[in-house]
């Protein structure tokens, strides 16, 4: 079909428009179905099997026993970055608000963020210490990131918020990318999830309910 002249350019437009409107599609159909798998993956797993490294260099693990938000992000994403600060504000105002009992020196050796080596009791003891009531749990999960890098977001301040490498997770879980939020209750129930940035950040929405 021959398309006459005074018509070529709007049809030139007319085709580009629709090549980017299916591609358009094509991606968002994709990021939905990479979605999809890795919220499978979640669901199959156990999470009472993640590991996660301290900037301390200590293996610690989701305890089972208080609820834990997981944020995986990295210093490279600036998006990710502003989830973390978010999550650090959020947290700062919600640390002394639970009902649950406090962590205290003379409690049992079980970390609250059950750590694999148990070389260190006696820094544990001195962190239960001076431990408040908390109702959340932080990992704040760096990935395909320097260590260095992410050490300057570490709370020092704040023991129940932790800065740890979750490259090893977030790989075998093949999440969609960063920033990610899986907020775990006790018993490791999956209570939400939140891949990318959404109208507000997960835990804001955890407010809601």
């Amino acid at each position: 079909m021959r398309i006459d002249p005074k018509y070529f350019n709007q049809f030139m437009v007319v085709l580009a428009v629709t090549g980017i409107i299916t591609i358009a599609l094509a991606s968002l159909y994709y990021v939905g179905k990479q979605e999809q798998r890795f919220l499978g993956r979640l669901d199959n797993s156990d999470p009472a099997d993640f590991r996660f490294v301290t900037l301390q260099g200590d293996t610690i693990a989701i305890p089972s026993d208080r609820n834990t938000i997981l944020l995986f992000w990295a210093t490279w994403s600036e998006r990710s970055v502003e989830e973390l600060n978010d999550l650090y504000s959020w947290y700062a105002d919600h640390s002394g608000h639970a009902e649950h009992a406090a962590y205290a020196a003379h409690a049992d050796h079980a970390d609250h963020a059950e750590h694999i080596d148990h070389a260190d009791h006696a820094d544990h003891a001195d962190h239960a210490a001076h431990a408040e009531h908390v109702d959340y749990i932080v990992m704040a999960a760096f990935v395909k990131d320097a260590a260095e890098f992410a050490e300057a977001h570490e709370r020092p301040d704040q023991p129940h918020f932790h800065i740890v490498d979750g490259t090893g997770v977030y790989q075998d879980l093949r999440v969609p990318g960063v920033p990610t939020a899986i907020i775990f209750g006790p018993g490791h129930e999956v209570i939400h999830t939140q891949v990318g940035t959404g109208k507000q950040p997960a835990w804001r929405e955890m407010d809601r309910h």
